[in-house]
Formats: C-alpha cells, sequence, structure tokens
C-alpha cells in the first residue's frame, strides 16, 4: 500500500488503522488496565491460598506480579506475552467449539428431535397437509386496554 492512501472521513472516526499503523513500537497498556490484572492475579492467588494450595498461590502471584511489571516497563514483551496469550485462547477456543460444543448440539437436538418423532409432536406445525385450503392461522386480537401496557 503506497503512503498517498487518504482514508476517508467517516471511515477515519470509525477505524483509526493508518494512524495506528504509523505509530512506532509497541504500546503500553494503560495503568488502570495493568492495576485491573494485577488485582486479578492477586486475587486468585488469594483464593488459591484459602483454599489450601499456598504453592499455586505464590505461583499465581509471581506471574501476575511479571506481568504487570513486564507491562509497565517492558512493554515489548508485554505485547509478546499478551499475543502468545491470543494465539492460545484462539486454538482453546477451536478446540472447545469442535470437540465439546458441536458433539453437545448434536446430541441434544438430534434426541430432542427423535422423542418428538417418536411421540408424534411437531409444534411448528411443519407436516404437509393435502387438504388444506391455507395455512393461514387466524389470530384472535385481545382488545383489553392492559395489553398495551404490558407490551412484553
Amino acid at each position: 500500500m503506497s503512503d498517498t492512501f487518504k482514508q476517508g472521513l467517516v471511515s477515519k472516526v470509525v477505524w483509526q488503522w493508518v494512524e495506528k499503523a504509523a505509530q512506532p513500537g509497541p504500546q503500553k497498556p494503560s495503568m488502570i488496565f495493568s492495576l485491573v490484572t494485577l488485582g486479578i492475579g492477586l486475587g486468585i492467588g488469594a483464593l488459591f491460598y484459602a483454599y489450601f494450595k499456598p504453592v499455586m498461590a505464590i505461583i499465581v502471584w509471581v506471574i501476575s506480579s511479571c506481568i504487570f511489571l513486564l507491562s509497565r516497563f517492558a512493554p515489548g514483551m508485554y505485547g509478546a506475552i499478551e499475543r502468545g496469550f491470543a494465539i492460545l485462547s484462539r486454538y482453546i477456543g477451536i478446540v472447545l467449539t469442535w470437540l465439546l460444543l458441536t458433539p453437545f448440539y448434536y446430541v441434544c437436538f438430534g434426541f430432542g428431535r427423535l422423542m418428538q418423532k417418536i411421540t408424534g409432536k411437531d409444534p411448528m406445525t411443519r407436516r404437509f397437509d393435502d387438504e388444506a385450503d391455507t395455512y393461514w392461522q387466524d389470530k384472535v386480537a385481545e382488545l383489553d386496554e392492559e395489553r398495551y401496557r404490558r407490551q412484553f
């Protein structure tokens, strides 16, 4: 892409990718974000400590403190760790989707549909009726005033 590209006004407001691409080096996260991340790590460590796992609590405290210090003083290394976590979370999401959610969907909905077939229920009335003149279903409108006050 050439350096003479002019981003449109609406696009610049919605998605400021030209300015972000021009910024040199890794960006430091905000202090609030770093402190919240540290607080979460310290809280999880405290839970481990409360449930009599002091070694795991110390490991979590050390890792969260190191990540906090890297986010403040070595943004390049923090960025590498963040990218690593992003890649790891993507693969975890793929595994959970295909190995857990897909079979769960087919087992649950397949079993439900099988039970409907066995019992002969068709709640969506999908059967084709040759003798029906129309498939239009009349709805009786309620004319009471209270219905309009309670719309949902």
